[in-house]
């Protein structure tokens, strides 16, 4: 009989021609000795098929677990875990602890409870994969049962967390303890020899290299920028290479980051990219917007294509997608 496949959210990405970012998977390797990775960087960075490839490369075996809005609700969270562990795992009999309205005076005390038995029906070396952490609510009850999974973690099972966003307040402790390993944006950003091989990969050997070093800086290292980029037949012809309006780039940050903001946000990012940076004080002024400083850190915080300059409250839009807001 064949086995029957899992939910989206309960199953691992499966990625074609993935490049083995060896760089990266030593990074990860060290990371062992610390039972939460968590990797943090802006959407399209690769952190789902870095981790993947990875968990191939060292045949890793694990739960892979799609986070999303409906695990604000601890009950869902539990249920839904509870079928990816049942999958796999399937000869361990044992059911896992069932979480019921009583249970929510004490959530602590049963998720400790809950990923004790889930671990132990996990055959060591394994990996637990929460992935889109970002889409739950920053006030929500999930950061401090996944904070209790963190805590319960035995010899041998180790915990990824894939995020747009840093570790929120409820890791404090656990990264002053020197629990938690941190990958971040800036380390997930392909070289120039990881962006030649993605090229390979992507059977663009014809690709000038002098076009390809172009538009590795025009990207920054941001590999779905490079990738999508890649797609255009045009950038075999060098002349073409540095060419603006790319419209393939231009839909992905409209459905990935623009059209999932408010209307407040949305105009604020429009207006203040008509700056060079982004002065909070000066933006205020051409915004009329009293929380356009709170807006942008709210973006720079969750690596919405948005970087600090220095200390004060300067920020910089990536230049792809400041190209794109200027479009807009």
């Amino acid at each position: 009989m064949k086995k029957p496949q899992l939910p989206a959210k309960l199953s691992r990405p499966q990625a074609a021609r993935v490049l083995a970012r060896t760089r990266l998977y030593q990074r990860l390797d060290q990371a062992r000795k610390y039972p939460v990775t968590w990797l943090s960087g802006p959407p399209g960075a690769g952190k789902t098929t870095l981790v993947s490839g990875y968990l191939d490369a060292r045949g890793l075996r694990g739960i892979w677990y799609q986070v999303d809005a409906g695990d604000n609700d601890p009950a869902t969270f539990f249920h839904c875990l509870g079928i990816a562990a049942r999958h796999a795992t399937p000869r361990v009999r044992t059911p896992l602890p069932v979480f019921t309205p009583e249970h929510r005076p004490g959530l602590g005390v049963f998720a400790r409870r809950y990923f004790e038995a889930l671990y132990a029906r996990l055959k060591a070396p394994s990996v637990l994969v929460l992935d889109n952490y970002q889409e739950v609510a920053a006030d929500s009850a999930f950061h401090a049962v996944v904070a209790e999974a963190a805590a319960a973690l035995p010899k041998g099972v180790r915990l990824l967390v894939l995020s747009r966003a840093d570790p929120p307040a409820a890791f404090a402790r656990l990264r002053a303890n020197d629990g938690l390993f941190l990958l971040d944006g800036a380390e997930l950003k392909l070289t120039l020899d990881e962006a030649r091989a993605v090229a390979n990969v992507r059977d663009r050997r014809k690709l000038d290299p002098a076009a390809l070093e172009r538009l590795h800086e025009r990207t920054g290292g941001w590999a779905a920028g490079l990738v999508l980029l890649l797609e255009r037949p045009e950038l075999d012809v060098p002349a073409h290479a540095e060419a603006s309006g790319h419209q393939v780039l231009f839909d992905y940050f409209a459905t990935e980051i623009f059209h999932k903001l408010d209307a407040t946000t949305q105009s604020v990012l429009c207006q203040t990219a008509l700056l060079p940076e982004a002065n909070t004080a000066i933006a205020q002024q051409i915004t009329g917007e009293p929380g356009v400083g709170k807006i942008l850190a709210d973006l720079y915080r969750r690596n919405y294509f948005v970087t600090k300059q220095g200390q004060g409250e300067v920020y910089r839009f990536h230049p792809l997608f400041h190209e794109f807001l200027l479009q807009r």
